[in-house]
């Protein structure tokens, strides 16, 4: 019975994540359309995305604090509510500030989502089990992009509000059974290491010095910063850049790619881990598993840019791009002890996401200097960048265990 209903609340959580995911998505994918209806300048576009971004760290900074003293499942429909909210302001956006509200509030209550159910994954499963589902949650980015196209079928404003609509509903069904089954004297909760009943001295034992202080947190803070600003790169400036140079159509068609790609990505980098730990230790299997995914990743980059065989580079894009999500963000979910790992993810997140910020507005001044050119000089620095961290850090613990 337990099983089943760990994995009964794993299915709520995973449906809840998809929707927290298509928000995200969805004004990328209907970017092109509100540029042509609206007449929104790349300047314009990109103090959108940055403000998104900045709200998006902040909020992954605050909610992933609160994770570790809140319940999990009201923050989780607190923040849905809140982005289903701010979906409806963007079907009824007319103007440059009412989209950056609308993103502004999406972005912020995004940050909401993903600590909040990753306390929930950890302590409804064991740490051998982490990693599959973990690997398996991380596919709700993939699920959504998936869905997304299929879902552009009319105008941007009555896809949008008829999405707003379906996930309202969902809301209703998401706060009947997370609290009926909370309210249940049988709701799983898995004892880690850490025991509960010792959670409060520990949390007096937390010391941000130490995990500031630590050399593992900043080279995974590194990588999965790098991850992050790529992924908003390829969400909202792709489409763009191939709308401008093919049209609206192939535009969806490279998205649909991207996230099929993403989607192998997210289960290949699992396998291959598992694969590798068979000739090297779990943390050096994960660590030449993400370094690996992070080069393939800057390359796939470069190319997506080169204007031919789009659709190819785009899947090989969202492959290694998903694969150092899925693998930096295992790594970052398990470098701590559970207790603590609500505060480490939103310190982690909120530093990632800032590097996001780059693809907004900076980026924008970028691109209209130089063009799309610029993308592979950075693709190019970047991969040296890279090397050289993992020339001089691959032998570093990937677990904090002073705090």
């Amino acid at each position: 019975m337990e099983i089943e209903k760990r994995w009964k609340i794993f299915c709520i959580l995973f449906i809840s994540y998809v929707f927290y995911v298509y928000f995200r998505k969805l004004f990328s994918l209907i970017l092109p359309s509100i540029v042509r209806d609206i007449k929104l300048t790349k300047d314009e576009i990109g103090w959108i995305v940055s403000a998104q971004y900045v709200a998006y760290a902040l909020g992954k900074l605050l909610f992933g604090v609160a994770s570790d003293v809140v319940n999990p499942s009201k923050i989780i429909i607190t923040g849905l509510s809140g982005v289903v909210i701010s979906a409806y302001v963007m079907a009824f956006s007319t103007h440059l500030w009412h989209f950056i509200i609308s993103s502004t509030i999406n972005g912020f209550l995004q940050g909401s989502g993903w600590p909040a159910v990753i306390k929930h994954i950890r302590q409804m499963f064991s740490t051998a089990e982490f990693a599959t589902t973990y690997t398996i949650m991380s596919c709700t980015n993939n699920v959504a992009g998936f869905i997304g196209p299929l879902t552009i079928l009319l105008p941007w404003r009555q896809t949008t509000f008829m999405a707003a609509i379906i996930a309202t509903s969902f809301i209703i069904v998401l706060v009947f059974a997370l609290y009926q089954t909370e309210n249940s004297s049988t709701f799983p909760i898995i004892n880690h290491k850490s025991s509960l009943c010792n959670e409060e001295a520990k949390q007096k034992r937390f010391s941000w010095r130490l995990l500031f202080g630590s050399e593992t947190f900043w080279i995974i803070t590194f990588y999965y910063s790098l991850t992050m600003a790529s992924r908003a790169i390829a969400e909202v400036w792709i489409p763009i850049f191939v709308s401008e140079h093919f049209s609206e159509v192939v535009a969806l068609e490279a998205t649909f790619f991207f996230e099929a790609g993403g989607f192998f990505g997210s289960i290949v980098s699992g396998i291959a881990c598992d694969k590798l730990c068979a000739y090297f230790s779990i943390d050096e299997s994960r660590l030449l598993t993400g370094i690996t995914s992070t080069i393939g990743m800057l390359i796939a980059f470069a190319a997506v840019f080169s204007l031919m065989w789009i659709s190819f580079y785009a899947f090989l894009l969202g492959f290694f791009i998903y694969a150092c999500i899925n693998i930096w963000g295992i790594l970052s979910s398990d470098m701590i002890d559970v207790s603590f790992a609500g505060r480490c993810d939103a310190l982690f997140s909120f530093i990632s996401n800032l590097f996001a910020v780059s693809a907004g507005a900076p980026l924008s001044w970028l691109i209209a200097a130089y063009g799309y050119s610029v993308f592979p000089v950075l693709s190019t620095l970047l991969i040296i960048i890279s090397l050289t961290a993992y020339i001089f850090t691959r032998n570093i613990p990937l677990h904090i265990s002073s705090l």
